[in-house]
């Protein structure tokens, strides 16, 4: 196995079931993702950076389609070569989910992509979405946090006129 290993026939991994036994694949094959464990093997920072990669260059852009961002991660990041049409719409579902890029609708650049599966997945068109920065002043009060609030009134023994943290604030 070592000997094919150094002609570059095959490759090696670790399998995610089984961290102690060493799996074999001829190069060029992907291996499924039940044995790899795909986007989750990698690091929650590693995830966050693609994010961010991904959403910076959404930003700097009009619009992307999902196959324009997967060109632009593989060739922009250090997973160039592992990550995956299904990685890019998982991290590109993500962006949608928390709010930071919109899903358009289907681009008609570069048509389908088929997943691991043989699913067909649709190249849609995203943009960043406009963040809305709300302010409530409110919230930066001390009473918010006053552990009396509740008796607090007005007229009571407790009120907001002698009441020394808002004196302070």
């Amino acid at each position: 196995l070592n000997f094919l290993q150094q002609q570059g026939l095959i490759k090696s991994f670790q399998s995610l079931q089984n961290k102690r036994k060493k799996l074999w694949l001829v190069v060029g094959m992907t291996p499924s993702l039940e044995v790899t464990g795909g986007m989750l093997v990698r690091g929650k920072d590693e995830i966050d950076v693609l994010c961010e990669k991904c959403y910076q260059y959404i930003k700097n852009e009009e619009t992307v389609s999902r196959k324009e961002v997967g060109v632009y991660l593989r060739t922009h990041t250090d997973f160039a070569t592992t990550i995956t049409e299904e990685e890019v719409q998982s991290i590109l579902n993500c962006l949608v989910f928390d709010s930071k890029i919109e899903e358009l609708g289907k681009s008609e650049i570069g048509g389908v992509s088929l997943d691991s599966s043989g699913k067909i997945l649709p190249n849609f068109t995203y943009k960043a979405a406009r963040q809305i920065n709300i302010e409530v002043p409110m919230l930066h009060t001390p009473c918010i946090h006053c552990p009396l609030f509740n008796e607090c009134k007005p007229n009571g023994l407790i009120n907001s006129r002698d009441c020394p943290h808002i004196k302070e604030w």
